[in-house]
């Protein structure tokens, strides 16, 4: 079997004793009686064990199971999703081999299967809820093509894992597909209602295989909750992963960054999601079916994200008498939450192509809205809004769900380290007033640096500053090294120059010494940056960027500068979500970073305390020339003369056999103004460059890097 990581992990502790009783086994034959593709399996087979023919593949199909001595339960086995039935013609094991699947190997059996072309679903429904249930599946399919059947199932734990059905002559007998192995689930619980689902889900190869089932129930199971912390997704059909390649949407993706961060020892928590969320519904689908399907008292969730659409909400149709719905069914769920033990998280919501002006104006109040509430949220509009409420070309699959990448926009404004920072019990950030730093080159030659976590598309990074001087006031650097400036120029204008060397000039004077907000937004799949000083968009440019670091601060500061309300969000704003923050709102949707400069000590000792619900901090350093790339490697190896140079500036190396490969001529912005490849001269010029500091990067033929300081006269 091939194994893959387990993103929704198992959550509970079984502890097997030594009284452990096996109660009944199941035997379950899935396929067509037609002779040509299939039989039903007669009772008693061989072995003298009873099997259950479940024949009938379409919705609502469902069985009522006797055990394998025959006798009759009230457990029942249902389609909830469509399957198609094939087998004997088509590639079933007409001749299964007992040393290998021993009481398994009955040829009815193994002959014919169930089979999903993306995914289909059974349940297992008035389960006894004191006992546990294994399955063993068997599936195979003779064809020379790789295929993978992944089963997920879901109770009071889950568990899913991958088996290979084709594509091996493992027998060497021309059989191209599997003779031996056998899928076991461990011990699954059924929820609270009795209820354990199984999804047969296409993995690769294009379909997915159930020929057989034995389920065994046992008792005297003991189980205990771990330490795993539960999260419960319970939204629409964006939320279930609609349109992603195995369903693997936004929700799953998430699941599989925090596991990510748990074995990369980033986070203490082995996070658990589970998501039953169901496509199609609305803020009262949610409300009706609460009780039945989060079941806190069961299940133990410690955190349920609400991720519901105003486009299920009918808002097309109703207008603001959705948009109230919406929002006052909103904050009954949050209640619900609260009062049951669990923290409540609300995504915010998204684009669709089915949006006029009007529903988009719904989008951007509600939103605005939630922003302010006290529960933690997650602007998912910011991640792929296309400007007008629709999703941005090349991330949609259909008018109302994104394809695979947009979901993984979506992913990318969850803030990574969101639910450790509530499990450590850190409050909803509240505003902060009277509070600044003073900073300037005169005072100090330090700078401030925002790292986030993980990968970081969209964002919006906003800060107030008060100054009379000129000078860059904060920068970003990009995974290849670039960097990004925002300045004020010697007219007094805030001035973006972009990493590809970009200028672009507002037109309100800022050093006026008072207090402006300058917030940068960049929206990553629309291809986008905009720039406002306090409400006024001053600048814009089609871009795509990808950073890593971000500054305040930084080289070539103003003399004299103030810095108050540092705030990071994980997520493009729009110009309303600018004017709030503008107008002293406390927005907080996928915010990550929110520190407010506190160098009155008012909130504590620490000035760069930061407040948001993460776990990400920023440091103090002292200011240097960025963007440039260095490494262990990074040598002298060559030298550079005349420095300080005028004109002409020679580079030798210092070591025979190094050769120069290439040379990069980087200013103190940290701008690359010049590159130079082997089989130009060991020369540079600088008789036409500004007299100040350069750095030259020189990377030499056998791998080396050295990097040299110049000053031009």
């Amino acid at each position: 079997m091939k194994k893959t990581i387990i993103i929704f992990s198992i959550s509970l502790i079984f502890n097997f004793n030594h009284s452990q009783t096996k109660e009944q086994e199941f035997l379950i034959d899935f396929g067509p009686n037609d002779i040509i593709n299939g039989n039903a399996t007669t009772n008693p087979d061989s072995n003298g064990n009873y099997w259950n023919n479940f024949i009938n593949p379409v919705l609502s199909s469902q069985i009522t199971l006797s055990n394998s001595v025959n006798t009759l339960t009230s457990y029942t086995t249902e389609v909830t999703t469509n399957f198609l039935t094939n087998g004997i013609l088509n590639g079933g094991l007409l001749a299964p081999n007992s040393a290998l699947i021993g009481d398994l190997a009955i040829a009815t059996a193994t002959q014919d299967y169930f089979y999903a072309t993306n995914k289909s679903t059974l349940e297992f429904k008035n389960l006894n809820v004191n006992r546990g249930y294994e399955f063993k599946i068997f599936a195979s399919r003779n064809t020379t093509s790789i295929r993978e059947t992944k089963y997920n199932f879901i109770g009071l734990n889950d568990f899913k894992d991958i088996l290979q059905t084709s594509g091996t002559d493992i027998g060497g007998n021309g059989y191209h597909g599997n003779t031996s192995i056998i899928f076991s689930s461990g011990i699954i619980f059924p929820d609270c209602n009795g209820t354990i689902k199984l999804e047969v889900i296409e993995e690769s190869g294009n379909f997915a295989y159930l020929n057989l089932i034995q389920l065994t129930e046992y008792s005297d199971v003991a189980y205990t909750i771990d330490s795993r912390l539960r999260i419960a997704y319970m939204g629409s059909s964006v939320a279930t992963g609609w349109n992603a390649v195995s369903d693997h949407g936004y929700a799953y993706q998430y699941g599989e960054l925090l596991s990510d961060r748990y074995v990369n020892n980033s986070s203490v928590n082995d996070w658990e999601i589970t998501n039953i969320s169901i496509p199609g519904n609305s803020t009262t689908d949610v409300m009706s079916r609460w009780n039945d399907h989060l079941v806190p008292e069961c299940n133990k969730y410690n955190y349920v994200v609400y991720a519901l659409s105003l486009g299920n909400e009918d808002v097309k149709t109703e207008g603001i008498t959705a948009f109230n719905r919406f929002r006052d069914n909103l904050l009954t769920l949050i209640t619900n939450a609260t009062n049951a033990g669990m923290t409540p998280i609300i995504a915010n919501t998204y684009p669709s192509r089915q949006y006029d002006a009007t529903e988009y104006n719904f989008l951007k109040q509600i939103n605005l809205l939630i922003h302010q509430w006290d529960v933690p949220s997650i602007n998912l509009l910011g991640g792929l809004d296309d400007g007008t409420g629709k999703w941005v070309n090349g991330y949609w699959d259909d008018d109302w769900h994104p394809n695979t990448i947009g979901h993984t926009e979506l992913m990318y404004t969850l803030v990574p380290s969101l639910f450790d920072a509530l499990d450590s019990g850190k409050a909803q950030p509240s505003k902060i007033s009277n509070t600044y730093l003073e900073m300037g080159s005169s005072v100090t030659n330090n700078q401030l640096v925002f790292t986030p976590q993980n990968t970081i598309h969209s964002f919006t990074n906003s800060f107030d500053i008060k100054t009379n001087s000129t000078g860059n006031i904060a920068a970003f650097t990009t995974s290849t090294g670039d960097v990004g400036y925002l300045s004020i120029d010697g007219s007094g204008y805030l001035k973006y120059t972009s990493p590809a060397g970009i200028e672009i000039t507002g037109s309100t004077i800022v050093n006026d010494n008072q207090w402006h907000k300058i917030t940068f937004v960049h929206y990553y799949a629309r291809g986008k940056s905009f720039f406002y000083t306090d409400k006024a968009e001053t600048g814009n440019h089609n871009e795509q960027l990808l950073c890593d670091h971000f500054y305040l601060h930084p080289l070539y500061a103003p003399t004299t500068v103030d810095y108050r309300d540092w705030f990071f969000y994980r997520s493009a704003m729009t110009g309303d979500e600018v004017d709030g923050l503008n107008d002293g709102l406390m927005l907080k949707s996928s915010l990550e970073l929110y520190t407010p400069l506190d160098g009155q000590a008012i909130i504590g000792i620490d000035p760069f305390v930061n407040l948001a619900q993460s776990t990400n901090t920023v440091i103090q350093e002292l200011a240097t020339t960025l963007g440039i790339k260095t490494s262990t490697k990074s040598k002298p190896f060559f030298k550079a003369f005349p420095n300080p140079i005028t004109n002409t500036l020679n580079i030798v190396p210092l070591t025979p056999g190094y050769s120069i490969h290439k040379m990069e001529i980087i200013n103190a912005l940290g701008q690359r103004i010049k590159t130079k490849n082997n089989s130009d001269t060991k020369e540079i010029d600088f008789k036409n460059l500004d007299k100040g500091l350069y750095f030259i990067v020189i990377h030499s033929e056998n791998e080396q890097v050295s990097i040299l300081k110049i000053v031009k006269n």
